[in-house]
C-alpha cells in the first residue's frame, strides 16, 4: 500500500469521528430543569406562659408641711430710727456706735508709738545739686511773719506723704503746708520734711538732702525729716537708703507703722502722753531751738 492510499484513509476517518461528533451534539441546549421548592417547616408548638404584671411606679409619699401660726409676739419691732439707718449708708449704725465705744474704751492709740531718732550733721559739706531735684525752688519765697504759737512747718515731698497725720501729731504749733514749697507760710519758722518709706519717697529724700548740701534751698532752716512707714517692716534695700538719708539732713525721725492710723479715717489727736507725746515734744523742741539760732540771720533775710 503506498503513501496515497494511507493519507486518504486518514482523512475519511477523520470525517467520520466528526459526523459522529455532530450527531450526538443537540442545538439549542435543552433549558436547565429547576429545582424542587424546598417543603415548608411545620410549625413549632406555642407554649403558653403567664407574663408577670407591670409593676407600677413607686409613688412619692408627700411629706406634710407644718402650719406656722404667726402671732404679734413673735413679729420683731422694728423702730423707724433703725429702719432708716438700715436703708441709708450715711446714717450711723449699731455697729458703728459699738466701734466707737471700743476706741473710746482702748484709749489713745499713739501713746505706745515711739518715733526713731537719729542726728546727721548740722552743715553738710558742700555737693552738687542733684539734676532731678526733690522740690522746685520758688521764684520768690514768703516774707510773711510767723503765726503766733507755731514752731514748725510740713512739706511734704510727694503726695500721701503724711504730713496732716504728722501736723495733727505735733498740735496747733505745726503747721501742715501740704507737698511742695510754694505753700510755705514764712522763712522765720524751721521746714520739716515728711515722706514714706516707700521706693519713691526714700529717694525723694536722697534727693531733697543733696539739694540740702548744695545750699540751694537757702535761706530756708531746715530741721530735718519723718520719714512715715508704708508697712510693718522695710526690705533691706530700702533699710540702707534710709541709712542715708538719716546722714544727709540734720535730723531725721520715723514714725513707726500703726494699723489703728490706717484703718481710722480720722486724723490722730495731738500725741500728749506716752513715748509720742515725748518725742513730740523732743521735735517742737528742736525746731525752737534751732528758730532761736537763726533768728537774727532770718531776720536779715527777710528785710
Amino acid at each position: 500500500m503506498d503513501e496515497s492510499e494511507t493519507d486518504a484513509g486518514r482523512w475519511a476517518e477523520r470525517a467520520r469521528a466528526a459526523a459522529r461528533h455532530r450527531q450526538n451534539r443537540t442545538w439549542p441546549p435543552p433549558p436547565p430543569t429547576e429545582a424542587p421548592a424546598p417543603s415548608p417547616a411545620p410549625p413549632a408548638p406555642v407554649v403558653e406562659t403567664e407574663q408577670p404584671a407591670p409593676q407600677q411606679p413607686a409613688q412619692r409619699q408627700a411629706t406634710p408641711v407644718p402650719k406656722v401660726r404667726w402671732s404679734k409676739a413673735a413679729v420683731p419691732v422694728v423702730s423707724e430710727a433703725t429702719a432708716a439707718a438700715a436703708s441709708n449708708p450715711f446714717l450711723p449704725t449699731a455697729r458703728d456706735q459699738q466701734g466707737r465705744q471700743a476706741d473710746e474704751e482702748r484709749g489713745d492709740v499713739l501713746a505706745d508709738l515711739e518715733l526713731t531718732h537719729a542726728v546727721g550733721p548740722s552743715s553738710p559739706p558742700v555737693a552738687p545739686a542733684p539734676l532731678n531735684p526733690a522740690l522746685r525752688v520758688p521764684a520768690q519765697w514768703p516774707n510773711g511773719p510767723a503765726p503766733v504759737g507755731t514752731l514748725v512747718q510740713l512739706v511734704g515731698l510727694h503726695g500721701g506723704a503724711g504730713t496732716s497725720t504728722m501736723a495733727a501729731m505735733l498740735g496747733e504749733e505745726a503747721i501742715d503746708c501740704g507737698q511742695g514749697l510754694g505753700n510755705l507760710v514764712t522763712l522765720s519758722l524751721p521746714v520739716l520734711f515728711v515722706a514714706r518709706s516707700h521706693a519713691h519717697g526714700l529717694d525723694l529724700a536722697l534727693r531733697i538732702g543733696q539739694q540740702h548740701a548744695s545750699r540751694t534751698l537757702e535761706p530756708l532752716m531746715v530741721l530735718g525729716i519723718v520719714v512715715v512707714h508704708d508697712g510693718p517692716s522695710l526690705s533691706k534695700g530700702l533699710a540702707r537708703t534710709l541709712t542715708s538719708v538719716e546722714k544727709s539732713l540734720p535730723n531725721s525721725w520715723t514714725l513707726p507703722w500703726s494699723e489703728d492710723i490706717r484703718h481710722d479715717p480720722a486724723l490722730p489727736e495731738a500725741a500728749t502722753s506716752g513715748r509720742a507725746g515725748r518725742d513730740t515734744r523732743r521735735i517742737l523742741k528742736k525746731a525752737s531751738q534751732l528758730r532761736a539760732s537763726r533768728e537774727p540771720s532770718s531776720n536779715h533775710a527777710t528785710m
